[in-house]
């Protein structure tokens, strides 16, 4: 790892991003503006970890995620534009797995 892998990484200065582990992925989290560092040879992308619904223990936490562990993403423009997806209630039909990100696309 060097700092050309690094460059050649997205850039998501001031979004908010939620990260997806695994190839069934049970484990998201969405930070705020990441940005990427080696740590240990590998690369993580490093940020605040972004308020969730129902608020859990490490919002407002500096986090950090392993970029070879991250199954897909999604990118949100604004920090606003986070909570405003977030904010959208749930359908009421019950669902096998749901979490923050099922809730902004409804699946």
């Amino acid at each position: 790892m060097n700092q050309t892998d690094i460059e050649s990484l997205p850039d998501f200065c001031d979004k908010v991003v939620g990260f997806y582990c695994g190839p069934n992925p049970r484990y998201s989290i969405a930070i705020i503006s990441p940005v990427p560092e080696i740590q240990g040879a590998r690369i993580f992308y490093t940020g605040i970890a972004a308020p969730r619904e129902p608020v859990r223990w490490d919002s407002g936490l500096l986090t950090a995620i392993a970029w070879d562990t991250v199954s897909s993403y999604t990118v949100f423009e604004t920090e606003a534009e986070y909570e405003r997806l977030l904010a959208i209630p749930e359908n009421s039909q019950p669902r096998p797995h749901t979490n923050w990100l099922s809730r902004v696309f409804r699946r």
